[in-house]
């Protein structure tokens, strides 16, 4: 009982050293020591380019015997169009099968296409005979003033009347 009594004083004031010990700052003398390097902060200016939203709706219409349509719009002279997001909606006779996308010019060669496909999804049967499909892209694309943007749907067989909604959103960019 008198050890025990002795050993816990003894065990605490370890603990209490050790402690103290531990929270002292410790510099090692092999290190070298190098003096703080004056930083000096500069404010930024806030964003210079100021977008503006653009938001585009396309309406493609088919009749009977016609498998493709399409439709095309300018960028804005003084312009950058940011396209974020594309989403497309889509009318079929049933059966039918739909490819969709975009092209533009390549700005570096104005004769080369670039071109965005996008997968396409059935909806299901909207009313007897008729078929509704979805398709929506997140992107980033950039594309210059004065590009010419063509939008179209190619469906697979062609009977009967379709039509295909493009929708783009994005924003504009002032050109310097």
């Amino acid at each position: 009982m008198k050890i025990k009594n002795s050993v816990m004083p003894a065990v605490g004031f370890g603990i209490l050293i050790g402690s103290i010990i531990l929270a002292q700052p410790f510099v090692s003398h092999s290190q070298n020591q190098v003096p703080p390097i004056p930083v000096e902060v500069i404010k930024a200016p806030p964003c210079c380019v100021p977008k503006h939203p653009f938001r585009k709706l396309i309406q493609c219409f088919g009749t009977n015997g016609k498998s493709f349509v399409s439709s095309d719009f300018f960028v804005p002279s003084g312009k950058r169009l940011v396209i974020e997001n594309v989403s497309v909606k889509a009318f079929l006779p049933s059966g039918e099968q739909l490819q969709v996308g975009f092209t533009y010019s390549d700005p570096s060669d104005p004769g080369v296409f670039i071109r965005q496909d996008f997968p396409v999804t059935s909806q299901g049967i909207r009313f007897p005979g008729a078929d509704d499909f979805v398709a929506s892209q997140q992107m980033r694309v950039y594309v210059d003033s004065g590009t010419l943007i063509t939008v179209f749907g190619h469906r697979e067989p062609d009977h009967g009347f379709f039509n295909v909604d493009f929708s783009f959103s994005g924003f504009l960019v002032d050109l310097p």
